[in-house]
């Protein structure tokens, strides 16, 4: 899938255009993720226990070069894991020193708060990207998928 998509942003995008794309697809009945990522920010699995793991195997950004084969990779789901997917604008939200929110206050945060509901993380993320950016305009837009496993 990767390779066909990557062709098509190549062909039909300026040079200097690109797109960062991560793509699963959950299979509940053996509770496994299993993904394929070009470019995106690494999701983040959180396991129960408080491991941190980056799901970082992937490949370029769509659109670079042509007929690169983008790797798919699975993951297993245990219960209670989470898994927190997102774009940069959530990471590199900046204060007014410049200093950007980052990958390790969204890691703490989301290990502090696993056992908060979906939504009540998200929301949770974002008030704390929010306080921590306070009056800065942030000119990115700021998405998340948060993936729970209950049981």
């Amino acid at each position: 899938m990767g390779l066909r998509i990557n062709n098509q942003v190549y062909r039909n995008t300026e040079l200097d255009k690109f797109i960062t794309f991560f793509y699963g697809e959950l299979d509940t009945a053996v509770h496994t993720l299993t993904y394929c990522n070009a470019g995106h920010n690494f999701p983040l699995l959180i396991r129960k226990s408080g491991e941190v793991r980056e799901l970082s195997e992937g490949g370029l950004i769509l659109g670079m070069i042509p007929g690169v084969v983008y790797e798919t990779v699975s993951v297993s789901i245990i219960p209670h894991d989470c898994i927190v997917l997102f774009t940069d604008g959530i990471t590199e939200a900046m204060d007014s020193t410049q200093e950007e929110f980052g990958e390790n206050r969204l890691k703490d945060y989301s290990q502090k708060h696993l056992d908060s509901p979906a939504t009540q993380l998200i929301d949770g993320i974002i008030e704390a990207v929010k306080n921590f950016s306070a009056t800065e305009i942030q000119a990115d837009d700021m998405t998340m998928i948060v993936i729970k496993r209950v049981g």
